[in-house]
């Protein structure tokens, strides 16, 4: 990600930040309590300083500098997936860490100071633990008495600042700016990458370097730009978040998500394991790879916005809906559902696996026509899918028909392992899913709630077919 705006820096100041007093003096005795949790490790401290003689002649010792910050080491599990020790080396030679009891009441402190009234929002629970381990360093090797407070604060203040953030996107080409929720869709151009390599403040022999890179890596490519305030590492994970939102709704009216058999590879590049590439740059005043690699090019079925398409599109093909529905602030509890079972239903266009592509279909249709007490699902699914698409006889048999069978496949598969032949019952079902989801899209704003939505459909069922 990257932040910068024409002509200068996209940093934008704002005003120092605080907590209660209340907060800080409870916040500060469990921090106490943290700081007399880290004990002397003698077997681990002993291991380390053991003398060792190489094979191989030796060019050179490297030593570890104290003042560079702590050195940190950790022990994992049996599993090696937690844990359960983290110690940081001190100037005596002595590791001192915090055993598995420890780490929770880090955990936890972190997880108090992340969602403390005063600062929702404005860093993450990550950077927060990161702040504590820290402080306890700090505060151990005598290096600051500062009470833990005073030193998140100001780190935080430090850092907090409307940061700019660009979010590179596979699968999407687009001419012009395009407002999809509280972010903007742009395209890169040469000049973005001349004002990203000029922004560094080194020598220009390195400003070339970094603008080849740039060029090579963003140059063509879309992005989704999203400003927001926060420490970088709040507002990166709000830009990842509000981008996959984006991506995500347009998978799902785009009409290509009724094919049974292919993938759309419209998302961000920054999630691992769904793309060749990833690009995730950020800050405002020095943009600096987080992650990288060279990028593929576009993969097929990709989304392409044009200054031609794009009147249609914005006011035919639900984009204006996606704006809309993205930008509402409050947002509905019906809207809040919405989004929530449109996304379910859009990571079916992650996977070329027609059974993959059935089970999200039909949990995203559950979530989105199910409320309150839930009786028969297939029953009430079908009743509710023929209120809002079926108008005659002929339109309710072929609903009762698909969704029976979608059912029956989808059981086969969870509870037999039997493989698919027949893909005809998957792309008409992912059909009225796109119907539904595009229909109820245009007219989000006529309910408040999944009652109100449910009731509706039920209604409009018994109007239309009273027998």
């Amino acid at each position: 990600m990257n932040g910068k705006r024409e002509g200068g820096p996209a940093k934008e100041n704002v005003g120092p930040i605080g907590i209660a007093p209340s907060d800080a003096t409870h916040l500060e005795k469990a921090a106490t309590a943290l700081l007399a949790a880290f004990k002397p490790d003698e077997v681990d401290s002993a291991e380390s300083t053991e003398s060792w003689t190489p094979d191989l002649p030796v060019a050179g010792n490297l030593t570890y500098d104290h003042s560079m910050g702590p050195m940190w080491r950790g022990r994992l599990d049996e599993f090696g997936r937690h844990v359960e020790y983290l110690a940081f080396l001190s100037k005596s030679g002595i590791f001192f860490g915090l055993d598995k009891e420890g780490l929770a009441s880090l955990d936890l402190l972190a997880e108090e100071w992340a969602r403390n009234a005063a600062l929702s929002g404005l860093s993450t629970w990550a950077k927060m633990r990161e702040r504590l381990l820290h402080w306890c360093w700090l505060r151990i090797e005598a290096r600051s008495d500062v009470t833990s407070a005073s030193y998140i604060l100001s780190d935080l203040n430090s850092d907090l600042s409307v940061h700019e953030v660009w979010v590179q996107i596979a699968g999407l080409d687009v001419e012009d700016r395009v407002p999809v929720g509280v972010v903007e869709l742009v395209g890169v151009t040469s000049e973005r990458v001349a004002a990203w390599s000029q922004a560094i403040q080194a020598s220009p022999e390195k400003q070339e370097r970094a603008r080849a890179t740039y060029r090579k890596t963003w140059q063509g490519r879309t992005a989704a730009v999203y400003r927001g305030r926060g420490d970088t590492s709040a507002v990166a994970e709000a830009a990842i978040e509000h981008a996959e939102r984006a991506c995500g709704l347009l998978r799902v009216v785009d009409p290509r998500s009724t094919n049974p058999t292919t993938r759309s590879c419209l998302q961000p590049l920054t999630l691992s394991g769904q793309v060749t590439m990833r690009e995730l740059l950020y800050d405002p005043q020095s943009p600096r790879p987080l992650m990288s690699s060279i990028p593929a090019p576009y993969p097929p079925y990709g989304v392409g916005i044009t200054r031609t398409n794009l009147r249609a599109l914005w006011e035919r093909a639900s984009l204006r809906d996606i704006h809309a529905l993205l930008l509402a602030d409050p947002c509905s509890p019906f809207q809040a559902d919405l989004i929530r079972a449109a996304l379910i239903h859009s990571r079916q266009r992650l996977s070329t696996d027609p059974i993959e592509k059935l089970v999200f279909a039909i949990t995203a249709l559950e979530a989105i026509l199910f409320a309150g007490k839930r009786g028969l699902y297939q029953d009430t699914l079908c009743r509710r899918l023929c209120g809002l698409l079926a108008g005659k006889e002929p339109m309710r048999e072929h609903i009762a028909k698909t969704v029976q069978e979608a059912y029956r496949l989808r059981s086969q598969f969870l509870h037999h392992g039997q493989r698919l032949e027949n893909l005809r019952t998957i792309e008409d079902l992912l059909l009225l899913s796109w119907l539904l989801f595009t229909r109820t899209l245009a007219n989000q704003g006529s309910w408040n709630c999944l009652d109100d939505f449910c009731s509706a459909m039920d209604t409009d069922y018994k109007s239309r077919f009273p027998n």
